[in-house]
């Protein structure tokens, strides 16, 4: 069966009416049982924002992560460079004793091919 044989053709007015009618039902059951939503909706409510906040801030601390561990800021030259890796801490040591050396950081990271 090809995708041309099969033709799904959606009535507009049948869709209306079905949004109409769930409307209609969900408004009738609302108003029957207004104690329950007292009591659920304040609940569903602050749950949903705990929930909002919590993926936020994970995304956030992430996001961070990634940027400290690809990211070199060299504050003499006020520059920022993409490493393809996350440094090691003998690398870490050996750009501290180079740069103490008088070396720029640039320099540095390009010799020791680490830049992205």
């Amino acid at each position: 069966m090809n995708k041309e044989d099969v033709v799904v053709t959606i009535d507009k007015k049948s869709w209306k009416d079905k949004i109409k009618e769930k409307g209609a039902k969900i408004g009738a059951w609302c108003s029957n049982h207004k104690e329950a939503l007292i009591v659920f909706v304040p609940l569903a409510v602050t749950s949903t924002v705990d929930i909002v906040k919590t993926v936020s801030k994970n995304r956030a601390n992430k996001e961070e992560k990634r940027l400290k561990e690809n990211f070199i800021y060299d504050r003499s030259s006020g520059h920022y460079y993409e490493v393809s890796r996350a440094l090691k801490s003998s690398e870490w040591l050996t750009i501290d004793r180079r740069k103490q050396n008088g070396e720029m950081l640039g320099d540095i990271l390009q010799s020791m091919r680490v830049l992205k």
